[in-house]
């Protein structure tokens, strides 16, 4: 048993903050599963994306299923409250905000370049994005998969799409 103060969610970057333009960022407005949100944590260590914005739908990152789906991830990446205006500071330094999305017109996920910055939005299981932030997204991203499947859990999703993202050169 241990005692630790519980940490707090850090403000999003600054417009003017020399981390944005070289910052991954994965952004999760309304993940409702533990378990899914430990497993995105530990990836986007994984694969370098140093912060992670958690909208207000988001379940408790400190939550003890995804904590142990972290792998600890949760307490080294940099969490961050945020809301959909928060991403306007990617497109302003000239970076691209993709939305992983099953719409028509998506870019092909193993085509995306790898550029920083940039941000990564990942829906809810269910329902997928929240308007109010796909509003804020320059592109949509989706993973091609066999017809006879109908979607990806948001945490294979989000892995993958971190992992294309990470690439130095899309495949």
């Amino acid at each position: 048993l241990a005692v630790v103060r519980r940490p707090v969610l850090a403000p999003p970057f600054l417009a003017s903050s020399p981390e944005v333009l070289s910052s991954r960022v994965l952004v999760l407005p309304s993940i409702a599963d533990p378990g899914n949100l430990g497993t995105l944590l530990r990836s986007a260590l994984a694969f370098g994306f140093g912060s992670v914005y958690i909208g207000s739908q988001t379940c408790d990152p400190f939550n003890r299923k995804a904590l142990r789906a972290s792998m600890g991830a949760a307490l080294i990446v940099r969490l961050c409250a945020a809301v959909p205006e928060d991403l306007s500071v990617f497109t302003a330094s000239g970076g691209v905000v993709y939305a992983a999305s099953m719409e028509s017109g998506a870019l092909v996920s193993d085509k995306i370049p790898s550029t920083a910055p940039c941000a990564l939005v990942l829906g809810n299981e269910h329902d997928g994005i929240p308007d109010e932030w796909r509003r804020m997204c320059t592109s949509a991203v989706i993973i091609p998969v066999d017809e006879d499947v109908d979607s990806l859990n948001v945490a294979i999703a989000g892995s993958i799409l971190m992992w294309q993202l990470s690439r130095p050169v899309p495949l």
